[in-house]
């Protein structure tokens, strides 16, 4: 069972920071950090950077130089990119095998209001019988330079998923990549991150496999945090290639692990009017280079590519 009311005696927290090339990104989230009413629970702070070419760890290091709370940081410079799954794994062998009670996996370009970690155990002290092993928070992201919008979970068929807002909590498939919190015992029965995935599904997968063990999964309705805050990230115009094409190889290798050849084929083939929908919009709106990157993702993914992929862009 998980145990929440005695969090701010006992716990200890570890905190995991995904970055590339987030040089925008670092200054905005060591503030956010800083002001964060939980800072004394924090054992320690795992920055992994999967070797940006621009002035991450730079600004990583200046920042060391300057905190009194040096001793928690600890900065890993990864030699090459070898994806989002081995980041967050690289971050996790730093605590050898002192593991803290909760990990709060996150991107870097997340800002976290002052009483995040106090309001998300706060809220989940009524729900210790549901044995949620993973939480996370609303997700405002921008659609344009003045307007931010939620971002809805949907099911892992691409199905909205319910929401009783007058809850404290609602239960999901899977939680935002973003940002979420781990309990310990998650990490201890499930294993990390599967490497396979490079980007995108690792962390579906990883709640996928949660659940599959006895976990419940939620979101706090009333603790929202904005994401990549600096760019409208899936405005069709901007929408990243990389993860647009990793999005789409990837459901196959989920698939095939998780449901097997009968299930994932049916899961294939319900994921695939998503596929369509979204293809339809970038015929219509004449971006084809995007049109070509999906059909590229598909077909790979239909050949059981894993890993890292060679891109022609």
């Amino acid at each position: 069972m998980m145990v929440y009311k005695d969090m701010k005696n006992s716990q200890r927290i570890g905190i995991i920071v995904g970055t590339y090339n987030s040089e925008k990104d670092i200054k905005p989230l060591l503030s956010s950090f800083q002001q964060l009413t939980f800072m004394h629970q924090i054992e320690k702070i795992v920055f992994v950077d999967s070797a940006s070419t621009d002035k991450t760890v730079d600004l990583l290091e200046e920042y060391l130089k300057d905190t009194q709370n040096i001793h928690i940081i600890k900065i890993l410079r990864l030699n090459t990119n070898k994806g989002y799954s081995y980041c967050l794994n690289q971050g996790i062998y730093a605590f050898g095998h002192n593991i803290p009670d909760y990990v709060l996996f996150s991107n870097a370009d997340v800002i976290y209001p002052p009483y995040y970690l106090d309001d998300l155990f706060e809220e989940l002290k009524d729900y210790q019988s549901y044995n949620i092993g993973i939480v996370g928070p609303s997700v405002l992201e921008p659609i344009d330079k003045e307007n931010l919008q939620e971002h809805r979970p949907r099911n892992l068929w691409g199905l909205p998923q319910y929401r009783d807002k007058d809850q404290k909590v609602y239960f999901v498939n899977y939680v935002h990549g973003c940002s979420f919190l781990v309990k310990k015992e998650v990490l201890e029965k499930i294993g990390y991150f599967d490497e396979d995935y490079f980007l995108f599904w690792d962390e579906i997968d990883f709640c996928t496999r949660a659940r599959k063990a006895g976990f419940s999964i939620a979101i706090v309705n009333r603790l929202s945090i904005l994401h990549h805050p600096n760019v409208v990230i899936w405005d069709n115009l901007n929408k990243s290639k990389t993860l647009l094409y990793y999005q789409y190889r990837n459901q196959f290798l989920f698939a095939r692990k998780i449901y097997g050849p009968i299930i994932g084929t049916l899961f294939i083939i319900i994921r695939f009017f998503v596929f369509v929908r979204e293809f339809i919009n970038y015929i219509i709106k004449k971006q084809w280079n995007h049109a070509k990157v999906m059909i590229l993702g598909f077909l790979r993914g239909l050949l059981n590519e894993k890993g890292i992929s060679k891109l022609p862009f």
